[in-house]
């Protein structure tokens, strides 16, 4: 079924996610028709998704007026350090256009909204074609976003809450002194705030009082050899008969499954 997205919209800086919109081929009554879906992804975006989103910063701030020909460079990179991407839409092809809508700050929290109108070849935009190129980038991010090909580290998810201000009191030189426990620690309880942060379990997880041993193996099955001085035993009358012979000096032993230990405490 083909679908195309046609808005993205960026939660708390992709610490919670993204909301995708657009058009999709829907079967009913043995026909396909196209209807509209929201999607909510609630998993913390990734540094490369994060990364294709901040290229769109410079071209929405240079479109409102806040960064001109004239704007020195260290002002340039201050402003789009400061700009978060909020949301995009767009469409692709010839009819293509794009709208960009981002939070700027002026204070250290406060924030002004600033969106561009929406943007077509006919207003020749000198950037507009690398705007469009830039957008094919971000929905192939997209894509293995969703699919879960692409998750976020532990450590980029840290220096993602610090860059979008979500606990004023931690910088990257206090995370820097903390030790990987405590990172851990600190990481768990932010993510809780924002409900953005999900534990999975290993599956491969054993108990701490356990201990998995396994004595499976693709080797031949463990032969006991038997070391018999005399040529030997018994008779059906319980006398011994030394004209018999023990038909087999060998004994098998194959353990075929994993044996879980309790280690003692």
């Amino acid at each position: 079924m083909k679908r195309t997205i046609s808005k993205i919209t960026v939660n708390a800086g992709g610490l919670k996610g993204l909301i995708l919109e657009g058009r999709e081929d829907v079967a009913k009554d043995n026909k396909i028709t196209e209807d509209g879906f929201k999607l909510t992804k609630k998993h913390p975006i990734n540094r490369d998704l994060e990364d294709k989103l901040n290229e769109f910063r410079f071209f929405a701030l240079n479109i409102c007026g806040l960064i001109t020909d004239s704007t020195p460079k260290n002002d340039k990179l201050m402003l789009i350090d400061q700009c978060d991407v909020l949301s995009l839409d767009f469409v692709q092809g010839v009819t293509g256009y794009f709208k960009i809508k981002v939070a700027s700050r002026v204070f250290d929290t406060k924030t002004i909204t600033l969106s561009t109108p929406k943007v077509d070849s006919s207003d020749d935009y000198e950037w507009f074609d690398e705007v469009m190129k830039m957008l094919e980038g971000l929905l192939v991010e997209v894509d293995q976003y969703e699919k879960g090909l692409k998750k976020i580290s532990d450590e980029d998810l840290m220096i993602s809450f610090i860059r979008h201000g979500k606990n004023k009191e931690m910088t990257m030189d206090k995370l820097n002194e903390m030790t990987p426990e405590e990172k851990v620690d600190w990481l768990i309880a932010e993510g809780a705030k924002y409900g953005c942060l999900v534990m999975q379990i290993d599956e491969n997880y054993v108990p701490e009082d356990a201990e998995e041993v396994s004595l499976e193996t693709n080797a031949e099955p463990l032969m006991l050899e038997m070391e018999v001085e005399e040529e030997e035993t018994l008779s059906a009358n319980g006398t011994i008969d030394s004209d018999a012979t023990v038909e087999s000096d060998h004994i098998e032993l194959k353990i075929e499954e994993p044996i879980l230990l309790k280690a003692k405490k």
